[in-house]
């Protein structure tokens, strides 16, 4: 059975997950700074490392903000994962979603293996940036023109 939710259901949990992905990005930027955080390979790590566990008050802090590091990260490979099941099961299998999963599972298990190093998984974070350009700039763009080539005639 599938169930809508509301939307006023969906907003206080997206305002959260909002607010860790601006800590994500700006706790680093509050401790190093904006000049010297741009040097830095990984600054949330760097970040949870630096924080002083002597302090009573933020004792926790570095769990805290790992832990809401990786629920962003869950939570967006859940969706890109749900985004790709859905798209495949509306091409190409009609109604059968079970073997699509499994497929998708399958395919980005066995290809996260063969990444060796981190330096492999930066090239291929940057061959993924042409596809995100591509995406963001060409597709849009051939739908604009296909909308003005094929424009239906006004009634």
């Amino acid at each position: 059975m599938k169930q809508k939710l509301p939307l006023r259901q969906i907003i206080p949990l997206l305002s959260i997950l909002f607010i860790f992905a601006l800590s994500s990005v700006y706790v680093p930027m509050f401790i190093f700074g904006q000049e010297s955080i741009i040097y830095f390979r990984y600054p949330n790590v760097m970040t949870s490392d630096t924080v002083d566990i002597e302090w009573v008050v933020f004792d926790w802090l570095p769990t805290f903000f790992v832990i809401a590091m990786i629920a962003i990260s869950m939570v967006e490979a859940a969706m890109s994962f749900w985004m790709m099941t859905t798209l495949l099961e509306k091409l190409f299998f009609k109604n059968k979603r079970g073997w699509v999963v499994l497929i998708i599972g399958i395919l980005s298990y066995s290809f996260s293996c063969y990444i060796s190093s981190i330096d492999m998984l930066e090239k291929l974070v940057a061959f993924n940036t042409s596809f995100c350009f591509y995406s963001i700039s060409v597709i849009p763009l051939a739908v604009l023109i296909m909308s003005l080539k094929y424009r239906r005639n006004p009634a």
